[in-house]
């Protein structure tokens, strides 16, 4: 949601609308503070922060719908544009990646009786790398357009 949310904004400065983008964000602004506020009063002591990120990202969530919608209305569907197809590809491929992800960081958890300061780092550093060649990987083989673009410019 956050990335589409930072696509969304500068398109509607684009074609002069910053009304548009200033409500969404006062909704938003508002939804997270009540959302936020209600959960860490729900969650017990050692959860209040899982009230926070989850406040937070439905928050965007729903920034990311408004503006999605008001898009929608200005310039048409957006299957006009092929979103919804790349949308999808980089959703398999991050579904992908991460259960790569998670299978290797409970691998070395495993694998590693206490995690030391070398252990860490080289755990964080091989699931960070793999999940990055697998996320680029899936969406190379799926087909996605961005990614091929990418690829190309690194080439020249």
């Amino acid at each position: 949601s956050y990335s589409c949310v930072k696509v969304y904004v500068p398109t509607f400065y684009a074609l002069g609308d910053t009304r548009t983008p200033m409500r969404a964000s006062i909704v938003t602004v508002a939804t997270n503070i009540s959302v936020n506020l209600a959960l860490i009063a729900v969650l017990p002591t050692g959860y209040k922060y899982l009230g926070l990120a989850t406040g937070t990202a439905l928050s965007m969530g729903l920034n990311n719908v408004l503006l999605a919608h008001q898009f929608r209305v200005r310039l048409g569907p957006l299957q006009a544009y092929k979103v919804a197809s790349t949308v999808g590809k980089n959703l398999v491929a991050a579904v992908v990646m991460g259960v790569v992800v998670y299978s290797l960081n409970q691998w070395f958890r495993s694998t590693w009786e206490s995690m030391e300061t070398l252990h860490l780092l080289v755990s964080v550093s091989s699931t960070i790398g793999v999940g990055v060649l697998v996320y680029f990987g899936c969406c190379r083989l799926l087909g996605v357009e961005e990614i091929r673009y990418i690829f190309s410019r690194l080439r020249n």
